[in-house]
């Protein structure tokens, strides 16, 4: 007997996990991907990072109108910061009401970085490493049984699978060889946090010097935003690659002047 729901299969495919098959013909439901966009600039419209980061979303939404997004700005909705309460509710002890709440928060952001075949992140440098409401974020992502197991062989990631792409914006030079290399605390740490839980190939669109002048900053905007446009389309990871701007004879060139420059919040 033909599936009485065959032709309606054929014109949306919209009938749950399973597929229908009808006359020797088998058709698969197809899932519908997920991207999880991430804000953590305290800079909001002037922030480089957040431009990036929408760019890259763009660039995305393009190649799939059909994406599923779910935006979440970490500076108009901010998770507290971990405490000892916290840390006892996750063991099972009863949580005080107030606690309640950001209980909830946390959940929903777990749930949220779970369910995301793409995540997009946009991560500014403060003072040599990430933004502490970003860092409240990861506290809520990297969790023993969820992302992360420990067994005989030491720490073993459950989160692979996920495509990461991050924006960051620095206010100086920090790439491999700089006067500033071993302040880099936001890329290396993100890295490390994403392998962690296993994501060993999160992507990089790195606008450097933005601090040093209008014209750097305008540059490396530029660049960056040209090198959102130029992502591939794939939900799929795939090996690291990391987008340093401008390019290597500029941060050369500029390298005396950064160096004198306090640190700053690029955005």
């Amino acid at each position: 007997m033909m599936c009485p729901w065959l032709k309606k299969v054929r014109s949306c495919g919209d009938f749950g996990s399973h597929s229908c098959s009808a006359g020797y013909k088998s058709i698969p439901w197809v899932t519908q991907m997920k991207l999880l966009h991430i804000d953590s600039s305290v800079l909001g419209p002037h922030s480089v990072s957040r431009q990036v980061s929408a760019a890259i979303v763009d660039r995305l939404r393009q190649a799939t109108p059909s994406l599923d997004i779910v935006y979440r700005d970490l500076t108009q909705t901010p998770l507290a910061h971990l405490s000892g309460s916290h840390l006892a509710a996750a063991q099972g002890a009863p949580a005080p009401a107030e606690l309640g709440p950001d209980l909830a928060a946390s959940a929903a952001v777990l749930n949220e970085f779970l369910d995301a075949d793409i995540v997009v992140l946009g991560a500014p440098m403060y003072n040599f490493t990430i933004p502490s409401q970003l860092k409240a974020w990861i506290d809520r992502v990297v969790v023993v049984g969820k992302t992360f197991k420990y067994d005989a062989n030491g720490p073993q990631g459950l989160a692979g699978g996920k495509r990461v792409i991050v924006a960051i914006s620095r206010g100086g030079y920090y790439g491999a060889g700089s006067p500033a290399a071993s302040l880099e605390h936001l890329e290396t740490y993100l890295r490390g946090v994403f392998g962690f839980i296993g994501i060993p190939n999160p992507e990089f669109i790195i606008a450097d010097g933005i601090q040093v002048g209008p014209d750097h900053r305008e540059k490396s905007l530029a660049n960056a935003l040209q090198a959102a446009t130029s992502l591939r389309p794939e939900a799929t990871p795939t090996s690291s690659a990391a987008v340093r701007l401008p390019a290597a004879a500029d941060q050369t060139t500029d390298l005396r002047e950064a160096k004198t420059r306090r640190p700053a919040h690029p955005g």
